[in-house]
């Protein structure tokens, strides 16, 4: 469990309340989404600052041969890697024509959305 005052501990609600950069890689893990066609780590949509940022396409992969020291039913042959495509999603902002930096940006709190409920919505429209 991530111990850090970044993230309020609340059931059914995950929020990042300011932006702290030596756990920036942790939220872009908590907040990647995925939909089995594409997927996205959480990075920031201004592109920096950033841990690992991720674009991710399912059928993108590296194939690499899978060697054993002995033959065996059922074993593969070769396994794949998912690899990581061109971040498509950057968007540039400038601001006063310079470019925007989100950590010297004063931070906003965003309302809470409950997790519960958004799952609950998505059932129902299915």
């Amino acid at each position: 469990m991530i111990q850090h005052p970044a993230y309020p501990v609340e059931p059914w609600c995950l929020r990042e309340t300011e932006l702290h950069l030596d756990v920036l890689a942790q939220s872009e893990s908590l907040f990647a989404l995925s939909n089995g066609h594409i997927g996205w780590r959480g990075n920031l949509d201004e592109g920096e600052p950033h841990g690992l940022p991720g674009s991710y396409l399912n059928g993108v992969y590296e194939s690499r041969p899978m060697s054993y020291a002995e033959a065996g039913y059922g074993h593969p042959e070769e396994g794949q890697t998912v690899i990581n495509v061109t971040n498509a999603k950057l968007i540039r902002l400038l601001v006063d024509d310079q470019p925007f930096d989100v950590g010297l940006a004063a931070s906003r709190t965003r309302p809470a959305r409950s997790l519960a409920r958004e799952l609950v919505t998505a059932r129902r429209t299915r």
